[in-house]
């Protein structure tokens, strides 16, 4: 209770009241990493407020409905197509995600047009993409050829759990997805995909064994584009903590984006980045404000080439 009760106080930034219950939870709890993860966020913040990044935030109406609306990709290479997850009214099936209250999400996309205007967003499609269950976590490659999203399909008396699956582009449409074969335990989850630049990279989120704490971030490799992906690896303790790390994104050079509630911050979910050098990932770098803030932060993506982007 005084956990969340610290949690709640950075939610409402009252930060300094989070402080002392987190000293009190320390107290109560000496060995768990939540009190000294809290503590290290409150003493964070202010050096975050106070030296905000030139990054401009606004919200995008034609995007967001009442429901959640979250974890967009670019469904073109000209940026002008945007897919994203939604558990509007509009989405497919007729039943609510038991976890959320909510419909489950579909996969939605809006067009921009030669006026640089988005317009409402439409079901991506009815199927065999979108189902009565959930899709979500689109990653579509630089050519936009192919598209890597989540479905998470409940059996009649448990979640089966979440999976990766593939689709190409036929013409106007998707085809049928494949599932990707990175799990052979039905009680794992997988999702999140991030298919890097190259396409030779597909990053992911799982509590698979090996993991370091809730959600870790890992990553399966191959040589070519068109081969089957090789056994996943868990990206380490320089990025994954023991609480969770999730919605990876990678640039063209390379430079792994991600959310987290493990690394210090500004409460719940914030979005990092992590280069990468010859002797590993570097150490994450809070993206600050104003796109940090004490909510969650999660699911960037950039448009190539340039500093812009949505989350």
């Amino acid at each position: 209770a005084v956990l969340y009760l610290a949690e709640a106080l950075m939610q409402n930034e009252k930060f300094d009241e989070a402080a002392t219950q987190y000293a009190r939870f320390i107290e109560l709890a000496p060995d768990d990493w939540r009190g000294p993860a809290g503590l290290a966020s409150v003493e964070i913040v202010p050096t975050l407020i106070d030296n905000p990044t030139p990054y401009e935030v606004e919200a995008v109406r034609i995007f967001n409905s009442r429901e959640d609306d979250y974890s967009s990709a670019f469904g073109d290479h000209r940026a002008s197509a945007l897919i994203f997850a939604s558990s509007r009214e509009d989405a497919l099936g007729r039943d609510n995600d038991r976890w959320t209250g909510q419909k489950h999400t579909s996969l939605f996309v809006s067009y921009q047009d030669r006026n640089g205007v988005w317009g409402r967003p439409v079901l991506l499609d009815e199927g065999p993409v979108n189902t009565e269950f959930n899709e979500g976590a689109p990653s579509v490659n630089t050519s936009a050829t192919t598209m890597f999203f989540t479905r998470c399909l409940p059996g009649t008396d448990k979640d089966i759990g979440c999976r990766i699956f593939r689709s190409s582009r036929e013409g106007a449409n998707w085809a049928a997805p494949q599932e990707i074969k990175l799990t052979s335990d039905s009680l794992v989850t997988v999702g999140h995909p991030a298919i890097s630049p190259d396409e030779l990279s597909l990053y992911f989120v799982s509590d698979m064994p090996g993991s370091i704490g809730t959600k870790d971030i890992w990553v399966a490799r191959r040589r070519a584009p068109g081969d089957e992906f090789g056994p996943p690896e868990n990206l380490g303790p320089v990025i994954n903590t023991p609480g969770n790390e999730m919605f990876p994104f990678v640039r063209e050079d390379g430079t792994l984006y991600f959310a987290s509630d493990g690394h210090p911050g500004m409460g719940g979910l914030d979005i990092f980045m992590a280069k990468r050098s010859p002797d590993g990932w570097e150490e994450p770098v809070n993206l600050g404000v104003p796109i940090n803030s004490a909510g969650d932060d999660f699911g960037i993506v950039f448009q190539a080439g340039r500093e812009q982007g949505f989350f």
